[in-house]
């Protein structure tokens, strides 16, 4: 598992390949929603997380100067 660190990073997003909206628990305990089939957060944990199961696909989004 990622270990966070003190540099801020850009939030990530993803889209849930298998379920509309579910709940994510974490080893750590923390949980985070799945709504609509996106997920986005800046934590490196979940990131690390969700980037290792093939039910979620990281989205590519413009950076936000181009949106």
């Amino acid at each position: 598992m990622a270990k966070p660190s003190n540099t801020p990073i850009q939030p990530v997003s993803f889209s849930d390949k298998a379920f509309r909206s579910r709940t994510i628990l974490l080893d750590d305990g923390r949980s985070f929603a799945v709504i609509n089939r996106a997920i986005s957060s800046d934590d490196e944990v979940l990131i690390a997380h969700l980037d290792q199961r093939p039910d979620f696909e990281r989205l590519i989004l413009p950076p936000a100067s181009e949106a």
